[in-house]
């Protein structure tokens, strides 16, 4: 029995690489000042969680320095480590988003 090559992806039709997949990402705060956003990110990263802070500037607000957790490869990690630093660290105000 010959079995037929799958058909070509969308990807392979336009010969264009293929799109990376969202991360998802725990958003726990953000602040105007960056030493008050690096100083919790170095809090929580000496406790092992996995966390970056990224400049913003939003329109009619300014500069802020946000602290995620993350990049998640899926949602349910993300929703994981969101209810973690929740119970553990106590921080309540908490968005899971997805970026590329």
């Amino acid at each position: 029995v010959k079995s037929s090559p799958p058909p070509p992806t969308k990807d392979e039709e336009t010969g264009k690489a293929p799109v990376e997949k969202d991360l998802y990402f725990v958003q726990i705060a953000s602040f105007k000042e960056k030493e008050t956003a690096e100083n919790l990110k170095d809090r929580l990263a000496q406790k092992g969680y996995k966390i970056q802070v990224t400049a913003v500037q939003l329109e009619g607000i300014g500069l802020r320095y946000r602290v995620r957790l993350g990049g998640y490869k899926n949602l349910q990690e993300a929703l994981d480590a969101q209810t973690k630093v929740s119970v553990e660290e106590h921080i309540t105000e908490t968005m899971v988003v997805s970026e590329p």
